[in-house]
């Protein structure tokens, strides 16, 4: 009597790319959530450092077999976000818009994990535009200028010139930080990417002198401070696209920019001390 042979199946989970991303991201979710609801700060600064131990145990679950210096590089953009969303959640009670930045951050890092490799490849660099990225570097923009603005000129006790100073120090450093890696992810030349770092720094060091004495509100100033990168990105974008820049292109980005600005000035004032 011969026994019958049943052939054995072989399970394997093999999970994509986007089915990472979406487990890491509802992860981030949940535990900023949970941090948000906790009120012993011993307990919330516990789940902060877990979170950011996550977050870095998953950049090397997304990418197993990619070059470990590229592979810090590129993960360096989501992790800022990691921390600055966790910095919100540590000083800023439960609120709907803490809840929209837990959302919106979670959301980001999905943006990012789970869309194509960067750096762009060389020969399609000037044909393709990752709006994603941009938009996970806006949102990084927002949260850092609202986190890093609320802590030292509501929190931290210094004096006025040393808060300034330490403020704008750090907020042209990240400034420099961003458009790099921005250039960085389409491939531009490393000179290039420094070169337009440090004229963006300029920038933004006429954007405090002119502003930063005036105390604003965190969330005016963040979006003020949105606006400028976009307009930097935007016309760095047609300018890589087209070699230079079109006279409509920059009549667009002007009515935009001086539309959104009002609205901004209108509602958030800016320019005078208003409550969070």
């Amino acid at each position: 009597m011969t026994i019958p042979h049943f052939p054995t199946v072989k399970f394997s989970l093999r999970l994509k790319r986007w089915h990472k991303a979406s487990i890491i991201s509802l992860v981030i979710f949940l535990l900023s959530i949970i941090i948000l609801f906790l009120s012993a700060q011993n307990w919330k600064f516990a789940l902060v450092i877990v979170l950011i131990l996550f977050l870095l145990l998953s950049f090397f679950w997304l990418e197993k077999r990619e070059n470990l210096k590229i592979r810090l590089a590129k993960y360096s953009l989501p992790f800022v976000l990691g921390v600055l969303t966790a910095g919100y959640i540590m000083i800023f009670p439960p609120s709907l818009l803490s809840y929209g930045v837990v959302f919106f951050s979670s959301i980001g890092f999905y943006f990012f994990s789970s869309r194509l490799k960067i750096p762009l490849p060389f020969r399609v660099r000037e044909e393709v535009t990752y709006y994603w990225l941009d938009i996970v570097i806006f949102w990084v923009v927002f949260l850092n200028f609202l986190v890093v603005y609320y802590f030292f000129f509501y929190l931290l006790n210094l004096g006025e010139f040393w808060r300034f100073f330490i403020f704008s120090v750090f907020l042209m450093a990240m400034s420099f930080y961003l458009i790099f890696f921005s250039l960085w992810a389409r491939n531009r030349h490393t000179q290039e990417s420094i070169f337009f770092s440090f004229v963006f720094i300029f920038l933004i060091a006429e954007f405090l002198l002119v502003w930063g004495y005036f105390k604003m509100s965190p969330i005016g100033g963040s979006l003020l401070f949105v606006l400028i990168f976009y307009f930097f990105l935007e016309n760095l974008n047609i300018f890589f696209r087209y070699q230079f820049l079109r006279s409509k292109d920059l009549v667009r980005i002007c009515l935009f920019l001086l539309i959104l600005g009002f609205l901004v000035m209108l509602v958030f004032k800016p320019f005078t001390i208003v409550g969070f």
